[in-house]
């Protein structure tokens, strides 16, 4: 692999990077704000945005974390994890 196309992958493994920690900083505050809610309503209040902003949370953690190992392993070994297209 040439130094450009090198670069254009870590360009697209960082966009990545930066995409899910945009939503994962969405999902917390989401998350963060249900958890208010849930708290002024009571745990026996049916409305669900609880779990439903929880579910969202870890989903979108679990992205992140996927975005990160990816980059992170391009930048150790100079390879793409085996279930990233080149």
């Amino acid at each position: 692999m040439n130094g450009e196309e090198r670069s254009a992958i870590l360009a697209h493994l960082k966009d990545a990077v930066d995409h899910s920690k945009t939503l994962y900083e969405t999902a917390k505050m989401n998350f963060e704000e249900s958890l208010r809610l849930s708290q002024d309503l009571g745990p026996a209040h049916p409305d669900g945005s609880l779990a439903r902003s929880t579910k969202q949370f870890w989903n979108v953690v679990a992205l992140y974390q996927k975005a990160l190992h990816k980059y992170n392993r391009f930048l150790i070994d100079g390879e793409l994890p085996d279930d990233e297209p080149e």
